[in-house]
């Protein structure tokens, strides 16, 4: 319309009215070509493949937690085959009950056909509790049964007995006094305990240190009576007259429950708190684990807890004693050997931790070895066990950490640990 209106007024020739149709075609050519810029973003290639878009986008977790959680997502690929790399979760250590981030089993490659059969078999074994958490993340969390001595429904806050998983908690709270310059471990006992606390000669008591307590080596005589009626065998009392020699120090593997309580009492004395206070303020808190230690009996003190405190438990010793930024274990040596082996004797046996290692000798069994503490399961897991079946499964080839709470029912522990390993094993498919 501008040109109609020029020619119009000024009459332009042909020749003219050309130059300027050709001067306009060119400057409408120039507006509509976008320019060419250095900060181009550059063509990425892959070897993934992208979801199609007609199908849903892939799980990137569940719950997203609070606070300063990490985001689950993004990163290279992992051994599963997901496309991107799962970060490891922690959950709010300040507040317990907030949420805790999940992943779909599929999501991770695994083979989910197995699962029912799992929860059927665990089911079959009185189990109150299972949790399996894949870098932090929960995958699987199953509650059944009764709580303890009740008839109330066993769900998620409900709390299960450790039994003599709990040791390793104490071996944990060992290393922060020793880290803390509070004890060593090759301290003698008498040096915390007194001269008088077993009926060893001088000489023979003397050769008793703290790690002896934590590797099952102290030559204390677990085959005691009690001179009660039944005179039945107490492996639990640590009164002196309990305490009798059967080797030296550190020459005879014996799973014997007096020398481990009397660490309670030598943590005690060497920080100056009591031992349930050292553990809350030291270890408990810090993961957000709201537990308890209940005197059991005369001598025993069981931990108490619910499944997941037991994970944040195996995902703190999953992660080498890191929980998030804040390492609450300094000690890397210590740390190693709690969960390595301990002593020649028994080479599946570390810190009051079990190992996944051949040459293993189980409680009871007079020292004859065996052959692998869960043939079933990876070579480098170690496990806090305790009785009836509580376990704390640590992964570190695989990630995981792997929580069962309950009882027996017609099988013994091993025996129900490699089975369950085994339906483990088919859904991982490691």
């Amino acid at each position: 319309m501008l040109i109609s209106k020029r020619m119009q007024s000024f009459r332009y020739t042909s020749s003219v009215l050309s130059v300027i149709v050709l001067l306009m075609l060119t400057c409408c050519s120039t507006e509509l070509t976008p320019p060419v810029s250095d900060n181009e973003p550059e063509t990425v290639v892959n070897d993934t493949v992208p979801p199609s878009a007609e199908e849903e986008d892939p799980p990137q977790g569940g719950d997203e937690g609070s606070g300063d959680d990490p985001d689950p997502g993004t990163g290279e690929g992992n051994d599963n085959g997901d496309s991107k790399e799962i970060q490891m979760f922690f959950p709010s250590n300040e507040e317990p009950e907030a949420p805790w981030n999940t992943l779909e089993a599929d999501s991770l490659g695994w083979d989910t056909s197995v699962t029912e059969a799992l929860y059927s078999f665990l089911d079959v074994h009185d189990t109150r509790a299972f949790l399996l958490l894949y870098r932090g993340h929960i995958v699987l969390e199953r509650y059944s049964g009764q709580e303890y001595e009740t008839n109330t429904a066993f769900e998620q806050q409900s709390f299960w007995y450790w039994a003599s998983a709990g040791k390793t908690l104490t071996s944990f709270l060992t290393g922060l006094a020793q880290e803390k310059g509070l004890l060593d471990i090759s301290d003698r006992t008498s040096d915390y305990l007194g001269d008088s606390w077993s009926s060893l000669s001088p000489d023979k008591q003397d050769l008793i240190q703290i790690r002896h307590h934590l590797n099952m080596t102290t030559g204390l005589d677990e085959k005691i009576t009690d001179n009660t009626p039944n005179d039945r065998v107490d492996d639990d009392c640590t009164e002196p007259e309990c305490l009798q020699y059967k080797a030296d120090a550190g020459t005879r593997w014996s799973y014997h429950n007096a020398p481990y309580n009397l660490l309670d009492e030598i943590l005690m004395n060497a920080t100056g708190n009591r031992y349930e206070d050292f553990s809350n303020t030291q270890l408990e808190y810090p993961l957000g684990m709201r537990g308890e230690w209940r005197v059991e009996e005369e001598y025993n003190t069981i931990y108490w807890s619910t499944a997941r405190d037991a994970a944040r438990f195996g995902l703190l010793m999953l992660n080498e004693g890191v929980w998030k930024d804040s390492r609450i274990m300094n000690d890397e040596v210590y740390f190693n050997a709690m969960i390595g082996s301990s002593q020649d004797i028994n080479p599946a046996y570390g810190y009051l931790w079990w190992l996944n290692r051949e040459g293993l000798k189980i409680p009871g069994s007079g020292g004859a070895s065996a052959d692998f503490f869960t043939p079933n399961a990876p070579p480098g897991m170690y496990t806090a066990a305790g009785l009836n079946g509580q376990f704390i499964d640590v992964v570190p080839e695989l990630e995981l950490v792997v929580v069962r709470f309950g009882e027996l029912n017609n099988v013994n522990e091993r025996a129900l640990h490699h089975e369950m390993w085994g339906y483990l094993k088919d859904l991982i498919q490691y």
